[in-house]
């Protein structure tokens, strides 16, 4: 079974605070649900295209000074209106692929050190991730604790922080054993 594509909920979502233009698309989701969710802009602009096709964004052209010809979108009471639908149904499963658990997987084939270093770098991280959530409470946050959205975002803001503490936990413990295995002599075969 294919599975849905959600960067056109994504998209809908962000349209309905307010029409944008593609690069003002991407800024947002760099400042808000870029933490959790990922897209390029070589998704938001075919799904951008297709999503006016389907008459679920409108498209205007507009001309800020200096600057050429963009299009700004927003969303059609069509698109709200499959946007509230996807919000009322459970989210799907999620895929993981994490490329380090790969390489862990096989890490017995390789250089201990290689991983170790791998793992070392994930750990400063999610480091550098806790500091960013931090100051997102603690600065960002501060002048939107009266909108009605505030709950949510420190409830999706707190997720990132549990997961990323985690996440830190976990590469503690894991280099913690690497540094073992690369002190153990190796023993060679009979």
């Amino acid at each position: 079974m294919r599975r849905e594509n959600t960067t056109k909920y994504a998209l809908l979502g962000l349209l309905n605070f307010r029409p944008m233009t593609g690069y003002e698309i991407r800024q947002l989701i760099e400042e808000s649900i870029g933490h959790f969710w990922h897209e390029s802009y070589g998704q938001i602009y075919p799904v951008l295209k297709k999503l006016h096709f389907r008459g679920l964004v409108t498209r205007k052209k507009c001309r800020k000074a200096g600057k050429p010809e963009r299009h700004e979108y927003g969303i059609s009471a069509k698109g709200r209106k499959l946007l509230f639908e996807w919000l009322s149904r459970e989210p799907k499963q999620e895929r993981v692929r994490n490329e380090l658990l790969l390489k862990l997987h096989f890490a017995f084939m390789g250089d201990v050190e290689d991983h170790l270093r791998n793992v070392m770098q994930y750990c400063k991280r999610q480091k550098e991730k806790i500091k960013t959530f931090e100051w997102i409470r603690s600065d960002y946050f501060k002048p939107l604790q009266k909108d009605p959205g505030f709950p949510y975002w420190e409830a999706e803001l707190s997720y990132g922080l549990h997961i990323t503490k985690a996440r830190l936990e976990w590469a503690e413990e894991t280099i913690s054993k690497l540094k073992r295995i690369a002190r153990k002599p190796v023993t060679k075969g009979a």
